[in-house]
């Protein structure tokens, strides 16, 4: 069987395989990612905000400003 298309981030595949349900911890992300957004935060400080607040990205140790900048729009 072929991997699987992930999902966008805020969101996992349901049980049933098919649909898209939100995933609770990335949502949680987003949110945050809004918020430090709207009062004008850079980036680098979102990352810094991320990581202090213990949220990780899907993939590796850190988050891109690609990432959060994709996440923000």
């Amino acid at each position: 069987m072929n991997e699987a298309i992930q999902p966008p981030y805020g969101y996992r595949v349901a049980a049933d395989g098919i649909r898209l349900e939100k995933h609770e911890g990335e949502q949680m992300v987003i949110q945050a990612i809004h918020e430090y957004r709207a009062a004008g935060l850079s980036l680098r400080k979102i990352n810094a905000k991320l990581i202090e607040h213990g949220f990780t990205p899907r993939k590796g140790p850190r988050w891109m400003p690609s990432t959060i900048n994709r996440i923000a729009k």
